[in-house]
């Protein structure tokens, strides 16, 4: 990947951060190139799918998945994207939506004490992805040597805040940082959420509070 190519996915990482921008540029790089297109949409409906209509925010009668298109086997899909946004919208679209196929890519893992019951029961419909795991698959794969893919993967990184596990150095203080951030990595992965309601860090210790639910710790 030239430098000027992965500067300019690493800027946009600065200030491209929400859940739009991600699904716009991940939109953007579909409509690009058409085996980041096949990758993406078999990753999140896992078998082959691919479409010549996909569109970005489609709206229908007060609904708005971020992706939804007619797949070349003339049948109907949906992905909703989220990143730290736990509302979700999956009974409303199944409704609204009662034919189409449906994909859930989050970067948490969906669990059920999270959901209304009316989702809780629409939950079997869909597909549940995870945007940590489509960027491990997405790096082993045949597409990441091209630049604009390996830009898009350092942007991901970045933007779901992906994090390597280190070997810690007790001897060095520069790895508490990284003994933090590890754990925060497993805590998220586990459903819980960063909580920065109550101060973490003082003079005396250094961590992070979490949340799922009700229950919290340090």
């Amino acid at each position: 990947m030239s430098e000027k190519i992965n500067l300019f996915f690493e800027s946009m990482a600065e200030r491209l951060t929400n859940e739009n921008d991600l699904s716009d540029i991940t939109y953007a790089l579909c409509k690009t190139d058409d085996d980041f297109r096949k990758f993406f949409l078999e990753y999140c409906f896992e078998s082959p799918v691919d479409t010549d209509n996909l569109i970005r925010e489609y709206a229908d009668e007060g609904s708005r998945p971020d992706f939804y298109f007619i797949g070349r086997d003339n049948n109907e899909y949906l992905i909703e994207v989220k990143i730290y946004d736990r509302n979700q919208l999956l009974d409303q679209y199944n409704k609204q939506f009662p034919n189409a196929n449906y994909a859930y890519i989050s970067n948490y893992i969906l669990n059920d004490g999270d959901l209304c019951d009316a989702d809780r029961k629409a939950l079997p419909l869909w597909k549940l992805k995870t945007w940590l795991e489509f960027y491990e698959k997405l790096s082993e794969s045949g597409i990441r040597e091209k630049e604009l893919v390996a830009g898009y993967l350092s942007y991901l990184r970045e933007v779901i805040h992906v994090r390597e596990f280190e070997r810690m150095d007790i001897s060095k203080i520069s790895c508490l940082p990284i003994f933090i951030g590890n754990i925060e990595k497993v805590a998220n992965d586990k459903g819980f959420s960063t909580y920065s309601g109550a101060k973490a860090i003082n003079e005396c210790y250094y961590g992070r509070f979490f949340q799922k639910e009700n229950f919290y710790f340090w």
